[in-house]
């Protein structure tokens, strides 16, 4: 009691919250309220403190801030009157801290465009009822949980190796194999390093080099990764991290980063392409790459505007699949 807010559920020009203790004094009052925004009304938990705005742009990867502000929202000397849409703003805001600042970032901000950026469906779900799915942590990938050294020399090809490293003890001789974004790349280097063992490939809007955005690997994980892998590894230098990150990215400068056209092209390798259109996922490099290949198929596009396109594509994925499948 006395800690709660009731919102009217519609635009009110600013004037539709009251609080208790400020505007409602009793549970009469929150219940006459309630029954003025009758059909609907929202009713909230009091929080006590200072609010502030951070406003954020995103292009599906990157992110642009602006200063972080605040508004009056009290009509009235003293903060005395009824909330309002805002009577003025002023930034910057000095309750926004540096580490304030960080936090928000850290734990709104960030956390929601990965929520966003998630796939569009989850293999493990989506085939597990025919086939056995092994899913693996990229080594030292955030958020994951498998650790291991950073190949400087060697970025790409440590990845293979830990794949096949769990493959063999596994078991597994011949396999197929579906990735996501920088999956694209791994597959490819994949099949150069196991040849027929891979008998099928699923790439989901994989990455890739696009003249556009010549630096977005690099600069995007130089302050997204980066900062964060060195904090739990402090025996790592920001030199070896971006001497890790030039060799993964800015000397492959081009197509799909692990291989050239002349091996994709001679690939026999059956190869699915669910192309994506961002600057990490560049349509072109995603076709030049199902054009070169001669045992190329490409969904629909694009095929993740809603449910149906996706059921669409994952219909396509497991028909590939079953067409490709070794025998048992």
């Amino acid at each position: 009691e006395g800690n709660y807010v009731v919102k009217a559920d519609g635009l009110c020009g600013g004037k539709g919250v009251k609080v208790a203790g400020d505007h409602l004094h009793s549970i009469e009052e929150a219940l006459e309220y309630c029954k003025e925004c009758l059909p609907k009304f929202v009713l909230c938990e009091r929080l006590r403190g200072e609010e502030f705005s951070i406003l954020s742009f995103c292009d599906g990867e990157t992110l642009k801030h602006m200063p972080a502000v605040q508004d009056h929202k009290r009509a009235y000397e003293g903060d005395q009157g009824p909330n309002t849409g805002g009577m003025g703003a002023y930034s910057p805001a000095p309750v926004v801290t540096p580490n304030v600042h960080a936090k928000v970032m850290h734990e709104i901000i960030q956390p929601t465009i990965a929520g966003m950026a998630k796939h569009a469906f989850d293999p493990l779900e989506a085939f597990s009822d025919r086939y056995r799915v092994i899913a693996l942590d990229i080594r030292n990938a955030n958020g994951g949980q498998t650790e291991g050294p950073l190949d400087v020399d060697r970025p790409w090809d440590a990845l293979v190796d830990d794949q096949l490293a769990l493959l063999g003890h596994l078991g597994v001789d011949k396999f197929m194999v579906l990735g996501f974004c920088i999956g694209g790349p791994m597959i490819w280097n994949l099949i150069k390093h196991a040849g027929d063992r891979v008998v099928a490939a699923t790439l989901v809007h994989p990455s890739g080099y696009t003249s556009s955005h010549p630096n977005n690997f690099y600069n995007n994980n130089i302050k997204g990764w980066a900062p964060v892998f060195r904090e739990r590894r402090p025996e790592i230098t920001q030199q070896m991290v971006e001497d890790y990150l030039n060799n993964m990215y800015t000397k492959r400068a081009d197509f799909v980063f692990t291989v050239d056209r002349d091996f994709v092209r001679n690939c026999q390798t059956p190869v699915l392409i669910l192309p994506d259109d961002i600057p990490s996922h560049p349509y072109a490099t995603a076709m030049e790459a199902a054009l070169l290949a001669p045992n190329s198929q490409v969904s629909l596009y694009p095929w993740k505007e809603n449910d149906r396109k996706i059921e669409l594509a994952l219909r396509h994925i497991r028909m590939f699949l079953g067409a490709n499948a070794p025998a048992a």
